[in-house]
């Protein structure tokens, strides 16, 4: 049993169930904390009470929660910022007009506040629903109409449509709520020429350069900045709002994103100037456009990054004097910007606004030493909240130097061997960001450099010479700790015999049960597991299989993911059938509704699953560092490379892409699902230490009737004949 144990806490009186109530639901509740007395001082007794109402609690407080708390703020705060955007950028460009146009633009705005008020009167909710549709379609988010939290959202959406609509009138009138930050700087001493200056966007949406991607010169707004709050570490100016997860990107302005809304898919726009040589609803193909010339002078490294980042984030390809804009690529480079955009905070914290042409040999050196000095996991603790990167890297510094000399003390004490002290050594040891990891920091860093060269922003990319290569990267790995995933081979076999699959205290209904089995028998993403839908598991020619697409709330990590696999016999025989049913029957649209998405920008069900994975197998004691959920997919295609399969079906079910040129023009449509089944039947596992199956033969027992049973409902007591 764990030393801890979560919500359980000891008191002089015995122990207590303490938590407090998540700041998403709080105002629903009349007090912030539940704490209740659990009237004994037996661990064992008292860990099994909690547990009960800790998933009674996690019930509770997600029921009220369909819409995540982080993506409604995420859409009211875009929505309001594009309002009051379009709105100020609408007044700059419209020119003189009479005072009686002036009143009848605020005796709009008036009638749209009272037409709001009216709708909330009468509880009606359209001009939301509206608005909601059109913001998330813009972040690339899906909103569930059937989601229980949309009401409230809409609710919160017009009570924000009025007060915008407020805020629009007092800029009407010349007042304004935020300030400018040109006076301040003019104080300060600094000096500020034209519309380029090097200030915050997160005050004024004006950039040092034009991006290459606007076809005109009149200055585009770009995407809203957000200071940097993670690990406190950031100095300089604010980062970019990461785009969003699988959808298209904030950073997709006019006039781009009016070309490709306006063409229908299939549908190509015609453009006389001949500038746009083909758009339609994906994306486009015209020449570069033209670029306006600099007023000021070289950008600082940091807008040149902003402005690489907003090219890409756009999904802007360069091919010669064609400029290709793929929205795919756009949603494929935000579903990772999140990590990008680490490597500005370590820029802005570093090296800040200064230019390339004022950074020499020394500083480059200097970025890439602390990037191989920084610890793996820096600024996510609280104690490390508000220090500085050079800090984070010289106690970890510090405590490898302690770590050292205690174990060369306890070597000598011990009289251990020169190999055994090295690997005590080791131990202590705190882990850096790996060789890979500072390549693709630096690599990020080289291609915004390179991007600013190619638009005649800077002279040449002087930071080039400093990438690590990979011979370089894999000699420095062979100083560092082996980081590479194992296979599971009888470790599997111990996870079976743990709880999950054999207390009965436990629900095998959920994806903790049913997940590893999954990936191990099919070699599926942990992903594409737990955002199956019911729908997803459907008979073929009488074989069951899952059907992996991308639908509504659902994403792939290529075109290749996007393939039937037919259900291994030992997946059948726990009941999985029965579970879809189940859930189906319960009115249920994803098969594993517990899983819930993570807060990166890629919303993914992985991050906290694996965490829940993670935590489970220390408590039990079965804990490898090098075996992650990701190696159960590994465990299985290492299998189908040295089984009978070939490389193409190989291929095929594991989601890879297909180099054979026969299997693409003359089998299109694939291997038949009898010969997929095959290759997936030759490989058997050993079951025999589950207990707990979600079909098992219920026997009849006395006493009262149990409403539910290892996961499915019970009318009344059944011996093993009726069961069968």
């Amino acid at each position: 049993m764990p030393k801890s144990l979560p919500h359980l806490e000891l008191r002089p009186t015995g122990f207590f169930w303490r938590r407090r109530v998540p700041v998403a639901v709080l105002p629903r509740y009349s007090t912030s904390v539940f704490c209740f007395p659990l009237k004994t001082n037996l661990l064992r007794e008292a860990a099994a009470v909690a547990a009960r109402i800790t998933a009674i609690a996690d019930i509770c407080f997600r029921a009220e929660i369909d819409v995540p708390p982080e993506v409604m703020t995420r859409l009211l705060v875009t929505y309001a910022r594009l309002e009051i955007e379009t709105a100020d950028r609408i007044r700059a460009l419209t020119g003189p007009r009479s005072r009686a146009a002036a009143e009848a633009a605020l005796a709009v705005e008036a009638a749209t506040r009272a037409s709001l008020r009216d709708s909330l009167l009468l509880c009606e909710r359209d001009p939301a629903f509206r608005a909601i549709e059109s913001t998330a379609r813009h972040l690339g988010l899906v909103i569930e109409g059937h989601d229980e939290d949309l009401p409230i959202l809409a609710d919160r959406m017009m009570r924000l449509m009025i007060e915008t609509s407020e805020e629009r009138e007092r800029r009407t009138r010349g007042v304004f709520s935020d300030r400018q930050p040109y006076l301040e700087l003019a104080l300060g001493g600094l000096s500020v020429t034209g519309a380029d200056a090097a200030v915050s966007r997160s005050d004024a949406p004006a950039a040092a350069l034009q991006p290459a991607s606007h076809p005109t010169c009149s200055t585009a707004p770009v995407p809203q900045l957000a200071e940097e709050q993670d690990g406190g570490a950031v100095a300089g100016p604010a980062t970019l709002m990461t785009p969003a997860s699988g959808g298209t990107p904030a950073a997709i302005l006019e006039p781009i994103s009016a070309i490709l809304d306006a063409a229908a898919p299939g549908d190509p726009v015609k453009d006389a100037s001949g500038e746009i040589l083909y758009a339609d609803a994906e994306g486009l193909v015209r020449f570069t456009p033209a670029r306006c010339k600099e007023d000021s002078g070289e950008p600082t490294l940091l807008e040149i990054f902003d402005s690489w980042f907003e090219a890409q984030a756009q999904g802007i390809v360069q091919q010669g004097a064609l400029q290709i804009v793929d929205r795919t690529v756009a949603a494929r480079f935000g579903r990772n910007a999140d990590t990008t955009m680490s490597t500005r905070k370590i820029l802005a914290a570093t090296i800040g606004a200064r230019r390339v042409s004022e950074l020499g040999s020394a500083d480059w050196q200097n970025f890439t030493t602390l990037l191989l000095r920084l610890p793996a996991c820096h600024g996510k603790s609280l104690r490390e909240r508000g220090k500085s990167y050079d800090t984070l890297a010289a106690e970890a510094d510090a405590r490898d130097h302690a770590a050292r000399a205690r174990a060369a003390a306890r070597a000598r004490k011990e009289r251990m061997t020169p190999a055994q002290a090295a690997a005590l050594a080791d131990e202590g040891m705190t882990p850096r960001l790996s060789p890979r990891t500072v390549q693709r920091h630096q690599m990020t860093l080289a291609s915004a450099i390179d991007h600013a060269v190619s638009h005649g922003h800077v002279t040449m990319n002087t930071f080039r010479p400093f990438v690590l290569k990979d011979r370089t990267v894999a000699k420095l790995k062979k100083g560092a700790p082996d980081t590479k995933r194992k296979l599971w081979g009888d470790e599997f076999k111990q996870l079976l015999a743990t709880k999950v699959w054999n207390s009965r205290k436990t629900r095998i209904d959920g994806a903790l049960y049913w997940a590893p089995l999954i990936a191990r028998l099919h070699g599926l993403r942990s992903e594409e597991i737990l955002q199956l839908h019911c729908d997803n598991i459907l008979s073929m020619d009488g074989i069951w299989i899952f059907d992996i697409l991308q639908g509504t709330g659902q994403s792939l990590k290529s075109n290749n993911a996007r393939r039937l696999i037919p259900l291994h016999s030992q997946l059948i025989e726990p009941g999985f059938l029965e579970l879809v049913a189940h859930q189906r029957q319960q009115g249920q649209v994803r098969l594993f509704p517990e899983a819930v998405r993570g807060r990166s920008a890629k919303l993914s069900y992985t991050s906290n699953f694996t965490k829940r994975f993670t935590y489970y197998r220390r408590a039990q004691g079965i804990y490898d560092q090098h075996m992650d959920f990701h190696a159960l997919r590994g465990t299985f295609n290492t299998f189908m490379t040295g089984s009978k399969t070939p490389d193409t079906a190989r291929r095929y079910l594991i989601g890879h892409d297909n180099p054979d040129v026969g299997i693409k023009h003359y089998l299109p449509e694939g291997f038949s699902l009898a010969t997929l089944r095959d290759y997936i039947e030759e490989q058997r596992i050993d079951l025999s230490m589950v207990t707990r199956r979600f079909a098992g033969v219920r026997k009849s027992r006395q006493g009262p009737v149990l409403a539910i049973a290892d996961g499915m409902p019970v009318d009344q007591p059944c011996d093993a004949r009726q069961a069968s």
